[in-house]
């Protein structure tokens, strides 16, 4: 199995952020300029713009009634990774901002791309989604949405269409809290932590001191909402 880009897709609110990683070996069979030799040389400015022109007119969603997304090219980085089947190699990680038009749904789109592919026919573009808050994927996991290659029966790159579930701003908030709840359970330090807080709400104060029980239904309600609030509150930190 040959090198291959792989085109991950964070949704946040209306506009969809992109990474995108590709082997510079097979950049460079599209590129005028040296790309895996002179690699400290590659995101100077001027070859960084050429890379943005040539990589904004491979990069085109539209909405499915053919309307052109707006692209942004965010940051761009290089990067070493390692397959079991090639070894070692240097990567372009490309940062995108995908806007739809006022009004279009970011959730259904077409995903025209055709970087390196196409030129190097054997090149295979995974697309995965990472992040989308209104179908619960708060936790990095990558679900695959499928590939984009050349077909062979009509020699064509056909556009990728993305579906993705319907989803609310309640089923996040109750990723979110999932989340939350499992990196709590899984840390000792932390329920350490959440144990100090609980100590003293049993306790009644009087005259600056802890004195008597403070009563059944008191404490209870008293636990329920420190270990709500801290549950809540860490898992917002963990966005």
């Amino acid at each position: 199995m040959g090198h291959r880009s792989i085109f991950i897709l964070d949704v946040k609110g209306e506009n969809i952020y992109a990474e995108l990683k590709m082997p510079l070996k097979e950049l460079q069979f599209v590129i005028p300029f040296d790309v895996t030799e002179q690699t400290e040389n590659l995101l100077e400015d001027e070859r960084r713009n050429q890379l943005s022109d040539y990589f904004l007119i491979h990069i085109r969603p539209k909405s499915l009634n053919g309307l052109d997304w707006k692209v942004e090219i965010l940051d761009m980085l290089l990067e070493e990774t390692e397959q079991e089947s090639t070894g070692k190699y240097k990567e372009l990680t490309l940062h995108l901002s995908m806007q739809p038009p006022s009004g279009e749904s970011v959730r259904n789109f077409k995903l025209y791309y055709d970087a390196i592919l196409h030129q190097v026919v054997t090149h295979k573009i995974f697309v995965n989604l990472r992040l989308d808050w209104q179908s619960g994927r708060i936790d990095d996991k990558e679900l695959s949405l499928g590939l984009i290659e050349l077909s062979i029966a009509d020699n064509n790159i056909k556009p990728m269409q993305i579906n993705l579930e319907e989803g609310s701003r309640w089923k996040g908030f109750v990723a979110m809290v999932c989340l939350g709840i499992g990196h709590i359970a899984e840390g000792i330090d932390h329920l350490l932590f959440l144990l100090v807080l609980l100590l003293p709400v049993t306790l009644k104060a009087e005259y600056g001191h802890w004195a008597t029980f403070a009563g059944t239904r008191k404490s209870v309600w008293s636990i329920f909402k420190i270990v709500t609030a801290f549950t809540v509150g860490h898992s917002f930190s963990l966005l």
